[in-house]
This record gives C-alpha cells, sequence and structure tokens, in this order.
C-alpha cells in the first residue's frame, strides 16, 4: 500500500504498541489481545495520531471517524475488530491514565516527525494540528 498511513501504522506496530504498552504476542509473533485496557489504549493512540495529522477539530467528529471510516479502520489494525469503538471522552481517559514516564509525548512527536517526513507533497490530506501535538507533549 502507497498511501503514507500504511508508513505509520507499521511505525506504531512494531516502535510505540510493544513499548508503551507491553503489547503480548503469541507463538507466531501476532498480536493477541489479553487485557480490554491495553487494546483500548493502543486504539485511543492510534485515535490521537488520526486527530493530529488530519486536524480533527471535533470531538464528534473523532468518534465518527473512528466509528465508521474504513481507513481509520484499517489504520487501527487487528484490535478495532475485537472491541467496541472508544469514545472521545474514554479516548482522552485512557490517554490520561498513562503513566508520565512512559513518554507518551515523545512517542506521539516521533510518530507524527516520521510521518511528515514519509508523507509524498500532497500528504494525503496530511494537515498536522501542531498546537494539539504541542499540548499533548507539554502535558507528558
Amino acid at each position: 500500500m502507497n498511501h503514507p498511513l500504511a508508513m505509520v501504522r507499521w511505525h506504531i506496530d512494531t516502535n510505540v504498541d510493544c513499548y508503551l504498552w507491553e503489547a503480548f504476542y503469541d507463538e507466531e509473533d501476532e498480536f493477541a489481545a489479553k487485557d480490554d485496557k491495553v487494546m483500548l489504549r493502543l486504539i485511543a493512540f492510534r485515535a490521537l495520531v488520526w486527530q493530529i495529522l488530519y486536524s480533527v477539530p471535533k470531538q464528534q467528529h473523532l468518534e465518527g471517524l473512528v466509528r465508521y471510516n474504513l481507513l481509520y479502520r484499517w489504520f487501527s489494525g487487528k484490535q478495532y475488530l475485537l472491541f467496541e469503538p472508544p469514545s472521545f471522552a474514554e479516548i482522552e481517559e485512557d490517554l490520561e491514565s498513562i503513566q508520565p514516564e512512559d513518554s507518551i509525548g515523545n512517542l506521539l512527536a516521533g510518530v507524527i516527525e516520521m510521518a511528515e517526513a514519509g508523507a509524498p507533497p500532497d500528504k494525503h490530506g496530511f494537515t498536522p494540528d501542531h498546537a494539539l501535538l504541542a499540548r499533548w507533549c507539554a502535558r507528558h
């Protein structure tokens, strides 16, 4: 897939999930759901990345994307299929519950920087909300 989100998803799958939430893998190195809270945090992190990359301004709009947008569903990965998509309030709550030493701001900044660097000139609609990124980085 040539869409720049493919690279972003791969980066999150390989560099963020295991590090930040100690994701569990089965013997075939496939993601295995062991903990509902972990799974919801994986989805919440992706929703936040999506919100920043596409400058989604309203919570209700983000909730609609999380529930019905096929590209977002693909971006979320296998874990999306296992759980009811969280509301924006649940996303915020899940992200806020992450311990400060987990450095979510640094992980988030790294994902956005990688996405911007690897996106083609038209960026397939990427219009990053750097103010929202700065707020998350400042909080964590």
